[in-house]
Formats: C-alpha cells, structure tokens, sequence
C-alpha cells in the first residue's frame, strides 16, 4: 500500500474527534492496553491527519501523533476502504505495533523472509513457521492459527523476534486454507519496515536481543479477565433467561393447572360411575367404554401428579433469579484465598 512516497500535508484534529479515535482503537483491537496507547500517543499530544493520493487507495487517511512544537511525529494508523459506500476500517501503524505488539494476531515466518517483505512481496505459505507436529485427527489450521476470515489483518514477525516485520491481510480464510495447504499465497502485505509509512516517523527499530514491552504481559492478562468477564455475563444472561422460562412455565400452571384437574376430576367420577354400573350389570359396556373403563388408573394417575405439580408452584420459585455467575463466583473465591 505504502510505495510512494506521501508529501506531508496535515491538518489538526479536533479535540473531540481525538477522543472519539481513542476510543474506537480501543473498540478496534481489544487487547490494546490504555497504558500502552499512551505510551504510543500521550494524553497531551494532539492528532493530525493527512490524506493520501487516490493512487493509494484502499487506503484514506493517515493519522500522526502532533508535535509539541506543530507538525507531526510518527504514524499512530491509518483508514481503509474498499469504495465509498464500505465503511471505514482503521490499522494500526507499526509505530503503534512497536507500543502494543499484542494488538493484532501475528503469524511467526521463518528468519530471512523479512527481508523479502520489506522488498515488497506478499506473504506465501513456505515461509511461514508451523507447528512440528499436529495431533491426528485435527486441523493444522486451527491448531496453528486458529480461525480467521479472508482479509483479516494479522502481524508478521520473523522467528526469534517480537517487533513485526509488517502487517497484512489474509488473502484466504482458515477453511479455504485447509484445501490450500502449505502452498501459494497466504497473506496481502499492507504496511512493512522501510515503506513510505514507515519513512515518516522515526525508524527506531528495537535492539535485535530487547525483549517485548512489560506492558504485554498485563494487557494480555487485562484482556483474558475481560473475556472472562464476558463469558460470565454470557453464562448468567444464560441462566436468567432459563430461570424466566421456568417461572413463566410455573404462573402458566397456577392459572391453568386448576382447570385442568377439575375436568380430569370430572371424567374420573364419570368413568367411576360407569364402573360401578358395570360391576351391577346394569350396562354391558360396548368397545367405546370399555376404553374408558381401562383407562382409569391412568387417570388417576394424572390427577395425583397434576396435584403435585400444583402444590409445588404453589410455595414459588425453586431458587431466586441469578444474580451471579457460578463459575465466576468461584473463581473470586478462589482468589480470595
């Protein structure tokens, strides 16, 4: 995407737009840390906007984080779009990347490709690093990336290192990949180490040995307690809606239940009385009642467990409406120890 050079032409941002960006790159990329994003864009810097030729295009608009004297610093991201009815997606610059590594998915190639990125080629499956082995009976794909869509943008980074070589797009999704195989294209390469994005901010690549940023660590954990937290709310939304289902089903019964047993108590003295005029010889029952007759125990039977029913929603709920998740509720207690 970013092969020409761009002639820096920005204009501010205002204020509360800012803010708005802050918070959509939060919505975009979950595991993005609000340490992190300061870290990249502190809280006094302001934000800048350049737009890009047409020639660029998916490509829209850059955003740079604003210097303290006016202009810009680095890149922070920028916008794509397919056409101008799609809507906006947003990606982050390598400059972010560099501040929060974790944001973004990552595929892991094999040392040496970098290099043939940076030289503006696509991604192809021989150079990507798999797993040595796969259990039987499994998908390689799922186990080595899981599930993803085509045009999903992930992170490339080449073995032994955390700071990606550059970002791209899956060409295929998980499942058109599973007939592909190890072969052909995998990966559209939007934004790379020493393109014209990259030549607008300051370069600083970290040291060959530094490790990833401490802060990685505690988003990753911030956002597994997220998922968590999610997945509780999921379960006890769950839970909720099963306990409503069973109290509708209960004040259903305590309007309809008593009408019920009166009809079945009726039919029930009917065919008792049917059965003691047989029993007299009075009435030579024909097959109709015969059949009546023979199903009087069954009756009877209903008539008790209608009863029970009854009695049963009589005194209420089972259990009051949960207020929290059971699994959460454990863990918290398990932490608490």
């Amino acid at each position: 995407m970013f092969s020409t050079a761009i002639k820096k032409n920005t204009n501010a941002v205002k204020a509360s737009e800012a803010r708005r960006w802050r918070r959509r790159l939060f919505d975009a990329f979950p595991l993005l840390s609000e340490e992190q994003l300061l870290e990249a864009w502190p809280g006094e810097a302001s934000l800048v906007v350049q737009r890009v030729p047409a020639s660029m295009s998916p490509v829209q608009h850059v955003y740079f984080v604003g210097g303290s004297t006016g202009g810009c610093g680095n890149p922070l991201f920028f916008t794509v779009s397919e056409s101008k009815e799609a809507e906006l997606g947003v990606l982050p610059s390598l400059y972010l990347l560099r501040a929060a590594p974790q944001m973004l998915p990552a595929v892991t190639v094999h040392r040496g490709v970098g290099k043939k990125l940076l030289g503006g080629a696509d991604l192809f499956m021989p150079g990507v690093v798999l797993r040595d082995s796969v259990d039987p009976g499994r998908s390689w794909v799922r186990e080595n990336f899981g599930v993803f869509a085509k045009g999903d943008t992930w992170a490339v980074v080449e073995q032994g290192s955390w700071f990606p070589v550059g970002l791209g797009s899956w060409t295929v999704s998980s499942e058109d990949l599973e007939y592909q195989g190890i072969v052909g294209r995998g990966m559209h390469m939007s934004h790379c180490r020493g393109d014209t994005l990259w030549a607008m901010g300051d370069q600083r690549e970290p040291a060959p040995d530094a490790e990833a940023p401490a802060s990685v660590g505690a988003a990753l954990a911030y956002a597994a307690a997220a998922t968590r937290r999610a997945a509780a709310a999921q379960r006890l939304e769950q839970r909720r809606r099963e306990w409503q289902a069973q109290e509708d089903a209960r004040l259903e019964l305590l309007e309809s239940g008593p009408r019920a047993l009166k009809r079945k108590h009726k039919a029930l003295r009917q065919i008792e009385a049917l059965q003691a005029r047989v029993a007299s010889g009075e009435v030579d029952p024909d097959p109709a009642q015969t059949e009546k007759l023979l199903r009087l125990e069954t009756l009877a039977s209903e008539i008790r467990d209608l009863q029970a029913q009854l009695d049963t929603a009589a005194k209420g709920p089972s259990e009051p409406m949960p207020e929290e998740d059971e699994e959460e509720g454990e863990e918290g207690e398990k932490g608490e120890v």
